[in-house]
């Protein structure tokens, strides 16, 4: 999320906040999300827990994420609508290599292809910087949209402490901890 402070604890600021919203929107096709291919146990859990932290942000900063809730508010809506698919946008960001779990095949394929190969790669790690760039830019967007909606709460950050004391343990699931789909056949 934001970082960690002296003690150790991560923070929550708006930027977080806006990061929680979009990692509880993701899904296991999107390169955003982090979700794990066989391994479908483990991606449920961690999309529950990341609904768990995005509710207890909203708890937190007195914001409900959602169109029904957003519509109460005078003048909210439209900025909402920006914001939903800003996030939206944010997850479908991808590059010529997302689909690949292990591409070290294509990696030495591309080796042996001499100076095409080299300039292969050299535009994909392009592809990949400008893609890591627009994702901080839609972040920086989100971040900024919700300063508006949240008012002057808009500064306030929270911490693992205010996330458990609002019932929300942050610690995300560990993977090791969950089987691989072909070991339940």
């Amino acid at each position: 999320m934001d970082g960690t402070n002296p003690a150790g604890e991560v923070s929550y600021n708006r930027r977080a906040f806006a990061e929680a919203y979009v990692l509880a929107r993701a899904s296991e096709d999107d390169a955003f999300g982090e979700y794990q291919q066989e391994q479908s146990a483990y991606n449920t859990a961690l999309r529950a827990h990341r609904q768990c932290v995005l509710d207890g942000l909203q708890t937190l900063f007195q914001l409900r994420l959602d169109r029904e809730s957003i519509s109460s508010t005078p003048g909210a809506a439209p900025l909402f609508m920006l914001f939903a698919s800003t996030a939206a946008s944010c997850l479908a960001l991808r590059t010529p290599w997302s689909s690949y779990r292990e591409a070290g095949l294509l990696h030495r394929r591309l080796g042996e292809l001499g100076p095409a190969g080299v300039r292969i790669i050299e535009a994909s790690e392009l592809i990949t910087q400008l893609t890591d760039q627009s994702r901080q830019a839609h972040l920086d967007l989100l971040a900024e949209l919700l300063g508006v909606l949240l008012g002057e709460r808009g500064d306030l950050v929270f911490t693992s402490a205010d996330l458990l004391a609002a019932g929300v343990d942050d610690t995300p699931p560990d993977s090791r901890d969950y089987p691989w789909d072909f070991e339940n056949d």
